[in-house]
């Protein structure tokens, strides 16, 4: 049974890997955990965060290398340029549309099996962002 995931997190999710920015994300990770300069809320983030990412980029991974070279480009074209619709990969690839859609989407399906979630940097960061709220809320209130 394939996992259901929300496909505009999953697209997020997807350029971040394809465009490198997950491999970014995971590494400044590490080192907020590793710097000791992080504590309580923050720390606790970037402990949460760390191994969902991992797992992320390692779903992404395995879901990538089942796919033949032409449908690895297409899926990778896909999610390196926002400008890239389904229409103007179906022009260059000589396909349908509804055919690279159904690619994607096989491709969302596979990364989900892999273990695949759809917690998007943002959303992982929010109690860091509610913090930085606050902090400045109370900061607001004492002056």
């Amino acid at each position: 049974m394939t996992n259901k995931l929300k496909g505009t997190n999953c697209r997020q999710i997807f350029q971040d890997y394809f465009t490198g920015r997950l491999d970014k994300y995971i590494q400044l990770c590490k080192m907020n955990i590793d710097s000791k300069c992080y504590d309580g809320v923050y720390l606790s983030t970037y402990k949460h965060m760390y191994p969902i990412m991992l797992k992320q980029r390692e779903a992404l991974n395995m879901a990538f290398n089942e796919l033949d070279e032409q449908t690895q480009a297409i899926i990778s074209n896909s999610f390196k340029n926002d400008g890239q619709t389904a229409e103007t990969l179906a022009n260059e690839y000589n396909m349908t549309t509804n055919n690279i859609r159904r690619l994607v989407t096989q491709f969302r399906h596979s990364y989900a099996d892999h273990g695949g979630t759809d917690e998007t940097e943002k959303q992982l960061l929010q109690p860091i962002s509610d913090q930085i709220k606050a902090e400045k809320k109370r900061e607001h209130s004492n002056n």
